[in-house]
C-alpha cells in the first residue's frame, strides 16, 4: 500500500531525496512501521527521528537464513555490480553477520 503522510517540516530540513522523505514520513505516521534506507543521509535522519529501519543488505541475510538462497555474497557481487552504493565493510559485515 503507497501512502501519502506529509513529511513534516522538521523532517524536510533534512534535505533528502523525495523516496527518502517519504519512506521515513510513513514509518514516523504508522507505528510499527519500518523504513528500508541504504543511504547514509537517510539513516542518520531516521535514527534521530527514533525510525525502525533496516537495509537491503538485512534481507538478502533474511533470505539465506530463511533457507530461500544458499549464500549471501553471491547476492550482494550482483548488486554491488548493479549499482546499489554500499560500504565494502557493512557488506561484510552483514556478510559474516549471516555466517559467511
Amino acid at each position: 500500500m503507497v501512502r501519502d503522510d506529509a513529511p513534516t517540516n522538521d523532517l524536510l530540513a533534512w534535505d533528502l531525496g523525495a523516496g527518502e522523505i517519504a519512506v521515513i514520513a510513513t514509518a514516523m505516521a504508522n507505528p510499527g512501521y519500518e523504513a528500508v534506507l541504504d543511504d547514509a543521509a537517510a539513516r542518520r535522519c531516521a535514527m534521530v527521528f527514533g525510525v525502525p529501519m533496516r537495509g537491503t543488505l538485512s534481507f538478502v541475510a533474511l533470505a539465506k537464513k530463511r533457507g530461500l538462497i544458499p549464500a549471501c555474497r553471491p547476492v550482494f557481487d550482483e548488486m554491488l555490480a548493479a549499482g546499489l552504493y554500499v560500504s565494502l565493510a557493512l557488506v561484510e559485515q552483514v556478510a559474516l553477520a549471516a555466517g559467511e
